[in-house]
């Protein structure tokens, strides 16, 4: 089934935004030693998640405004200031998180140790997103998301 590509958009990119390798990772572990015992938390945080998401992308096309840009003109630059610190060492900590996940994943399929992987890694990142366009990104991330199925195929040996 193929999707139009306006269908899919923005939305896909910030849907594989949270779906990073530290993300998996995690989902993967609890879901192997919790099973299904923590699922009645996704009907508390799933319509705590789209409202967040609801409101900062109406406050962006309203205001035409980032979100930290709407705080700053809200409350000031010392009050914002250490929000945005936070934030800072929030995503620094979880890119090293990422890195570490991919470098754990190249282990498993390549036997090299992660302090080799980390490195290379971490510099095929940056290359991509120094040299990289993000619009070649988004159009390689929109055409992979359009030949992925939408449903599950049953076929010879599919129980």
């Amino acid at each position: 089934m193929k999707i139009p590509s306006w269908r899919l958009g923005p939305g896909l990119i910030s849907g594989i935004a949270d779906d990073d390798p530290s993300a998996l990772t995690v989902f993967t572990i609890a879901g192997a030693t919790l099973g299904h015992r923590l699922l009645w938390i996704w009907l508390l945080t799933l319509p705590m998640g789209i409202a967040v998401q609801t409101i900062c992308a109406r406050l962006g096309l309203v205001t035409g405004k980032g979100l930290t840009a709407v705080f700053v003109q809200r409350w000031g630059r010392r009050r914002v200031a250490p929000v945005v610190a936070l934030l800072v060492a929030s995503c620094v900590l979880s890119i090293g998180a990422d890195i570490g996940a991919i470098a754990a994943v190249g282990e498993l399929l390549t036997g090299l140790r992660p302090y080799v992987l980390i490195p290379v890694v971490s510099a095929a990142v940056m290359l991509i997103e120094v040299r990289g366009s993000y619009r070649r990104f988004a159009t390689a991330e929109v055409g992979f998301a359009r030949h992925v199925p939408l449903h599950r195929r049953r076929g010879r040996g599919s129980a």
